[in-house]
């Protein structure tokens, strides 16, 4: 669609041409006017899709798209048919998409909890005026600085290395792709400096895991590199390690060409806006999801693990911020309203094995041998005791 603009013109008035356009909500609905300036004046343009429909005045014009946001349907017209996620993993097209909340795991605090929530709240209608923009802003900025938190990193990293290290072992066999959703490029590199410390052999460069299982056309497709990069662009005003982290865009390419290898050593990326539209990767089985996402961004994003590839049953998506809602009303907007293409892997149960868990972390100095072989009397006073222990060791 590049290829048309203003000179272009009329190339044929026939109503008997089909133009198909994929990927229906980026620069296919794009038929607005901007006031632009130069040295020789204020001047109008317009987006390609006004160009292209000059060219071809009385076309049908069909589009295709995951996400029909309301600028397809105002340029394209109401939908003609639709295949659903759930229909595309019932034909084996896709693989179903299974959530896993952890945000219990990362909280500091309720009072955090509440500022996540109160964020959301504000999210239910994106910014329109000058004053919405603002209070977004400022939204955004209490919700970096909680997402930031020194301690929450530390506990991000921990927990992600845990639950990546525990689904490579369930099949060791598959191919693990993973990706890691950040809210901004500084914390995404305080989380890659977080993770090195636990796991300083993940940024050790390699060409593969084990290169001795390779043959000699492999490697020589395989760069080595860090188990764990970040892929982000570089910003002027970067500190020097973090600029040098990003890398040039000839050096993001070749992040890209690694990561979709397979054999690649290169199996987890840590990403904020790159990578999470567009991007296919069949092996990529887990996205982490630590950064607020509303809409046809979600359901995009969330759409990355659901790729087939042999040995994945299905994609899985980790929520470290409380996406869920967002995600279901999305998924209802945008698959189907009778359906739901996503497991929740039995949420309810999942979030109590969660809190489980973290008694026990809790429980680990604690004495228990009364609950397991005393009266009732002495497993009821063990129970007394075991919750105001907890109750202590919060404190």
């Amino acid at each position: 669609i590049q290829k048309f603009c203003e000179d272009t013109g009329l190339l044929s008035d026939r109503s008997n041409i089909i133009c198909i356009s994929d990927e229906a909500h980026r620069t296919q609905v794009n038929i607005g006017s901007k006031l632009k300036k130069n040295a020789s004046g204020v001047y109008t343009t317009f987006g390609f899709a006004k160009y292209l429909r000059d060219s071809f005045p009385n076309a049908t014009y069909c589009g295709f798209t995951g996400t029909p946001i309301d600028e397809t349907v105002a340029v394209f017209g109401p939908v003609v048919d639709s295949y659903t996620m759930k229909e595309s993993s019932d034909d084996g097209i896709t693989v179903r998409i299974a959530y896993e909340p952890r945000l219990a795991r990362v909280i500091l605090s309720d009072e955090q909890a509440k500022e996540i929530e109160k964020y959301y709240e504000k999210c239910v209608e994106e910014g329109a005026n000058p004053e919405q923009v603002e209070a977004s802003k400022r939204a955004m900025s209490t919700m970096s600085a909680i997402l930031g938190h020194p301690e929450r990193i530390k506990k991000l990293a921990a927990d992600m290395v845990a639950h990546y290290e525990a689904l490579c072992a369930e099949k060791p066999d598959v191919v693990q792709k993973a990706m890691i959703v950040c809210s901004d490029r500084k914390n995404a590199f305080q989380l890659l400096k977080e993770i090195e410390t636990i796991r300083p052999d993940w940024r050790i460069p390699r060409k593969a895991e084990d290169e001795s299982k390779l043959t000699r056309e492999q490697l020589d497709q395989l760069v080595a590199l860090p188990k764990i990069n970040l892929v982000a662009t570089q910003g002027q005003n970067d500190e020097k390690e973090l600029y040098d982290t990003c890398g040039t865009k000839e050096y993001r390419n070749m992040l890209d060409k690694q990561f979709k290898n397979n054999d690649s050593n290169f199996k987890i990326a840590i990403v904020v806006d790159m990578w999470i539209t567009g991007f296919d990767v069949p092996s990529l089985t887990v996205m982490y999801i630590d950064k607020p996402l509303q809409k046809h961004t979600l359901i995009q994003t969330i759409s990355r693990v659901n790729r087939v590839f042999d040995g994945k049953d299905k994609g899985l998506v980790v929520d470290y911020i409380g996406i869920k809602n967002d995600m279901m009303a999305a998924v209802k907007k945008y698959g189907g309203p009778q359906e739901n293409p996503v497991d929740e892997l039995n949420v309810s149960l999942s979030i109590f094995r969660n809190y489980l868990s973290m008694i026990d972390d809790l429980l680990s100095s604690f004495d228990a041998t009364l609950f397991y072989h005393g009266k009732p009397l002495d497993r009821l006073n063990c129970l007394n005791d075991a919750a105001e222990y907890v109750q202590t060791s919060k404190e």
